[in-house]
């Protein structure tokens, strides 16, 4: 092969980009069996068979497609919209189900699927539906993961997490401000209660099996998981109670990564190997390094411009190399790797698998979420228009949302808070959820051993030279403000004047409110006064200078809400999805094109005229309402 150094950067670009997590002694077997090509440099796409090297449909598809998920492969159309296809042979496939607006790959036998402005459903390699995600238990699917484990991750639309079984009933209830996908009957998590977060691994039914008390563990692989107590030391806990040190931190240890029977290490950029006791078995020198079969391992190294491949044994020693682009492991005994403007598939010999080469490929994050254990989430798109349908309902004469022009703010404050404790009636009694860390990605860079950026959870590091959590040098009381003890001498004493409108600040003309509809977006209502809402309330009161003198002076003895304040404008804006927007303008159109006058348009806003003579301006999305011009209430238009 020859060795073209031009093309390394595109490739190990891509390299960078997968990542396999494996279990068992020789890795996970990948259920991926194709993956999309090009045959020709900006030709139409096909899919490579990655244990054969075999074409298929040679030029079939305008558009790429996925990769192959247990005989399935997903194709769109011009509008975007998905279809499932089902391999039949080498030269036939069959459309089984579509067209759908968002689909995952295969798992387990199932794919979440949904249809536009529909709840997710789930559909079984022959395209049947097996059940649909409508609301059930108080609990409304805001976006559900591939089925891994027997288990379907899923985030409610309060925020938190469950699982649900593979029929479609919740298994474990959404209380997880955080979760992984299960690995032979384990997941980490995270959730907050008692007013504190918890980092917690969870069995398949959702208890609690142990604690996190480090500063961050890595995935759970097997029964063990990577653990690090500082920024330079990582070693290996068991995954029970007692979370035993199989391999405690050491700062020989950049980094750490289990796959499989596998343990990787990192050192000095480079990764290598170690057996369970930590002693070194291959030297950390690769870009990548992994298990490719039984007894070979696939390593990949750059040194200067130079980049090769190399086959290794169990005892590190090189059975062959190659100077390639780049190189990746495919984890069925074949890897792949570009050569100059080409890519082929090579086997554990280092002999090419066909004589197929091809010029592109595709189809890399589809291998990642698959190979990886990680879901491919699909995200519902149920809409309630009718929410939507209530608030342009609202559009009258001088009112908007329920808001008249001219109410004063103490009336206008109330009304504006009935509001929002309506619209927040579904999460009552949960404000205690969702709150804290819910995890954390190490800030310095972490890279599994082939080339991908972990995700770890825990308590966080503590700098114990200063007692403040990543802040060198600076304490918790004096690092946001240095200046805090010097000044607090100049801290009056006097009685505190009372604030009877509290919340309020000094020269505040406005009060606004922002409302979750769930799915249907999101509702801010903004009210805008003639006059400050918030106002000190003085008298005259003598003042003794040093008994010499007696003055008369003005002070402010409370501050008092101003009822003279008026309501001078109403604004309400909506927040959708981009694809909702076209039919909320349409309702919003049709609600103005009755009892209203249009004024024509300034500067892109729509101007209209109400039988009151008020003001109103469609701006998108926005409507406001506002007072006739030569009223009291019109200073703030």
């Amino acid at each position: 092969m020859k060795f073209n150094r031009s093309s390394f950067l595109t490739f190990i670009a891509l390299m960078v980009a997968v990542t396999f997590v494996t279990c068992g002694k020789t890795g996970q077997k990948s259920v991926i069996t194709h993956i999309p090509v090009q045959i020709k440099n900006k030709g139409n796409w096909s899919l490579w068979d990655i244990k054969t090297g075999a074409i298929l449909y040679e030029g079939e598809f305008k558009k790429e497609p996925t990769v192959v998920s247990e005989g399935v492969f997903i194709t769109r159309n011009d509008e975007g919209e998905l279809f499932y296809n089902k391999i039949e042979d080498d030269k036939n496939f069959e459309q089984i189900a579509g067209p759908y607006l968002r689909g995952s790959l295969f798992s387990e036998g199932i794919a979440i699927v949904c249809k536009e402005e529909s709840y997710p459903s789930a559909i079984n390699t022959s395209g049947e539906e097996v059940f649909n995600l409508e609301p059930q238990d108080g609990v409304t699917f805001q976006s559900v993961g591939q089925c891994i484990d027997g288990l379907i991750k899923f985030q409610a639309d309060n925020g938190l997490w469950g699982f649900l079984d593979k029929k479609g009933k919740i298994a474990i209830k959404p209380r997880f401000d955080y979760v992984d996908d299960f690995r032979e009957g384990k997941a980490r998590a995270t959730l907050h209660a008692e007013n504190k977060d918890e980092f917690v691994i969870i069995d398949s039914d959702g208890e609690v099996v142990t604690e996190v008390d480090q500063a961050y563990i890595g995935n759970i692989i097997g029964e063990k998981m990577v653990y690090s107590d500082s920024k330079k030391e990582f070693g290996i806990l068991a995954v029970n109670k007692e979370k035993e040190k199989l391999l405690n931190a050491s700062d020989k240890f950049e980094r750490l990564n289990i796959d499989g029977e596998d343990i990787f290490y990192k050192a000095d950029d480079g990764w290598g190997m170690i057996d369970k006791e930590g002693e070194i078995t291959i030297r950390a020198k690769y870009v990548t390094l992994s298990r490719l079969s039984d007894d070979v391992y696939l390593g990949f190294k750059k040194d200067g411009d130079d980049a090769l491949y190399e086959l290794l044994n169990k005892k590190g020693e090189v059975i062959k190399k190659e100077e390639v682009d780049g190189a990746v492991n495919l984890r069925n005994g074949n890897f792949l790797v570009k050569d100059g403007k080409e890519y082929q598939i090579v086997d554990e010999e280092g002999k090419a698998v066909g004589t197929n080469t091809v010029k592109d490929v595709g189809g890399v994050n589809d291998i990642v979420r698959v190979a990886s254990n990680y879901s491919d989430m699909v995200e519902s798109d149920y809409f309630d228009w009718g929410k939507i349908k209530e608030y342009v309902g609202t559009i009258k004469s001088g009112s908007l949302a329920g808001f008249s022009l001219g109410v004063n703010c103490i009336q206008a404050a109330s009304q504006l808070e009935k509001l929002g404790s309506v619209a927040s009636n579904a999460s009552a009694g949960k404000d205690d959820q969702g709150k804290g860390l819910v995890f954390q990605t190490l800030s310095f860079g972490w890279v599994d051993n082939n080339g991908t950026e972990v995700i770890f959870i825990g308590t966080g590091y503590e700098d114990k030279e200063t007692g403040s959590a990543g802040q060198e040098g600076a304490t918790p009381d004096t690092y946001d403000s240095p200046a805090a003890v010097d000044t607090a001498k100049y801290v009056s004493k006097e009685t505190p004047i009372p604030d009877n409108a509290p919340g309020w600040a000094l020269y505040q003309s406005y009060l606004n409110i922002s409302i979750s509809m769930g799915r249907s977006g999101t509702l801010s209502v903004w009210l805008n006064f003639d006059d400050y809402i918030k106002k000190p309330k003085t008298m005259q009161v003598p003042v003794d200078y040093d008994g010499y003198s007696t003055y008369i002076e003005e002070k402010t003895v409370s501050y008092e809400k101003n009822p003279d304040a008026k309501v001078s404008v109403v604004s309400v804006q909506f927040e959708l999805q981009t694809d909702k927007r076209e039919k909320l303008q349409k309702l919003i159109d049709e609600a103005f094109s009755k009892g209203f006058t249009s004024a024509g348009s300034r500067n892109g806003v729509s101007l209209y005229t109400d039988a009151s003579g008020n003001r109103w301006e469609i701006n998108g999305t926005e409507i406001k309402l506002l007072a006739p011009a030569t009223t009291e209430y019109s200073k703030s238009y």
